[in-house]
């Protein structure tokens, strides 16, 4: 939780399995997001988006990187 302090962590005791295994499989996806953004990997930037799910195929994978990483490429300079 962010309050005027800063951040607390909040606790769900009875949270639910099924919906702890989406939120890592999210957070695995969004992690290699910010990985590849810093090293300015683009390799792990196609794995950060197989791993979201949304995308199967690695091949239309690396063609959305490529769009993604040329629209952005102001905002990300390790990938320039």
């Amino acid at each position: 939780m962010a309050t005027a302090r800063g951040l607390r962590p909040v606790s769900v005791p009875d949270f639910p399995e099924m919906l702890a295994t989406i939120v890592q499989r999210r957070l695995a996806s969004v992690t290699l997001t910010i990985e590849a953004a810093l090293r300015g990997d683009r390799d792990l930037f196609v794995e950060a988006l197989l791993a979201d799910g949304a995308v199967r195929d690695p091949d239309t994978a690396s063609h959305m990187a490529d769009s993604y990483l040329a629209a952005q490429t102001e905002y990300l300079p390790r990938f320039a």
